[in-house]
């Protein structure tokens, strides 16, 4: 879920998750900082 976001596109993010797509895993990371400069792929998992 989107919490904020800044200038630096840097986002807060909780229930975040990490996927795995190649092992078919998901990771709960709960509520987390994501800094803009390493974002490189963000979806929706429909959840």
């Amino acid at each position: 879920m989107f919490q904020g976001f800044d200038e630096y596109m840097n986002l807060v993010l909780d229930e975040a998750e990490e996927v795995s797509v190649k092992k078919k895993s998901r990771k709960p990371l709960g509520r987390i900082l994501l800094k803009g400069d390493n974002i490189t792929l963000m979806m929706n998992t429909g959840k």
